[in-house]
C-alpha cells in the first residue's frame, strides 16, 4: 500500500509561553505523547518529559551513521524503531545504498502525522519518496 501524506493537524490549544499543542497520540499499552510546536520548532513529550525536539538531531543522526560506519554495504536491511522527528530515517537514507531496504516501525500514528505534515523539511522529503508501505 502506498502511504499518502496526511492532512495537516489542527491546533488543539495555544499558549504562547509554553507552545502550541498540535496533537495527542495514544501509545499502545497506555500513555500519551504530546506533540508541541514552538514557532518553527517541534517537540515530542511523554507526559511532562521531553523525548525529542527538532532543534537537536545529532544523536538521532548518529544512530544511522555509526551503524553504516560499522557495517557499511553489508547492511542490506536496516530497521529503525520509531520515526520521531525523522532525523535517523533521513540520515539512513543518505548513507546507505539505494539497494538497502530501510524499514521504519512507528506505533503512534500521530507521530507520523506530525513529522510528515508539520515539519517542512520532512514534509517535502516525504512527498519525494517513490514507495512506502504501511501496515
Amino acid at each position: 500500500m502506498i502511504v499518502a501524506l496526511p492532512a495537516p493537524l489542527p491546533t488543539l490549544q495555544s499558549d504562547s509561553a509554553s507552545g502550541v499543542l498540535i496533537d495527542i497520540g495514544e501509545i499502545p499499552g497506555g500513555g500519551q505523547l504530546h506533540l508541541m510546536r514552538y514557532g518553527e520548532d517541534y517537540e515530542i513529550l511523554l507526559g511532562e518529559e521531553q523525548l525529542m525536539g527538532s532543534w537537536a538531531s545529532r544523536s538521532e543522526e548518529a544512530l544511522a551513521t555509526l551503524l553504516y560506519e560499522r557495517l557499511g554495504e553489508r547492511a542490506r536491511h536496516v530497521l529503525i524503531g520509531g520515526l520521531g522527528m525523522g532525523f535517523t530515517l533521513a540520515a539512513a537514507r543518505s548513507v546507505f545504498s539505494k539497494e538497502a531496504v530501510i524499514v521504519l516501525a512507528e506505533l503512534v500514528p500521530s507521530v507520523v502525522r506530525l513529522t510528515a505534515c508539520q515539519i517542512n523539511w520532512v514534509s517535502s522529503w516525504w512527498r519525494s519518496i517513490p514507495k512506502s508501505r504501511s501496515r
